[in-house]
């Protein structure tokens, strides 16, 4: 243990060496993410390839953040828009903010198990459903110009190809 003081108060910390963690699936995996050069779609082949891989009604936690590897090594979404979307995280506009409690993401969701607000999905289903509704509640909460930022052009390819590989049982 450590003692720590942040504004003044003295708190006890827990040390890596204390406790024992191991980096989430998605940490581990997006080390080894390297983006591809920037396209904004992808070739018939890989759409085919993708479709028989994933299943995007319904794709395990595990094989979404596989999903977004792909997608980035492919160049159609950057390292940080496939975490802002895994994460659910909402871009803000700093200047549109208080400058003394500066923001540059919102977080709608912090906890992969409950439900997201307004739609009934909940996060470790990782659909197309949960993030088109997703997506809604971002464009709602977002301060940034939606036609100019990757985050948004990012984002919206990611629906268009997640939507391209739904598997019609």
């Amino acid at each position: 243990m450590a003692i720590e003081s942040i504004n003044g108060i003295r708190i006890y910390t827990v040390t890596a060496n204390e406790v024992k963690c191991k980096p989430s699936y998605f940490i581990e995996k997006s080390k080894s993410w390297i983006e591809g050069e920037k396209q904004d779609t992808i070739s018939e082949a890989e759409l085919e390839r993708l479709k028989g891989k994933y299943h995007s009604s319904n794709m395990s936690s595990k094989e979404n953040i596989d999903f977004l590897g792909e997608l980035v090594k492919l160049g159609v979404l950057s390292k940080a828009s496939a975490k802002n979307i895994y994460y659910g995280f909402a871009p803000i506009d700093l200047r549109a903010e208080n400058v003394r409690n500066p923001q540059g993401i919102l977080q709608k969701v912090s906890n992969h198990s409950k439900t997201v607000s307004d739609t009934g999905w909940t996060s470790s289903s990782r659909g197309y459903d949960y993030y088109e509704a997703l997506f809604e509640r971002v464009k709602e909460t977002s301060t940034v110009d939606q036609k100019e930022s990757l985050y948004f052009k990012d984002y919206s390819n990611y629906l268009r190809i997640l939507g391209q590989i739904e598997k019609v049982d």
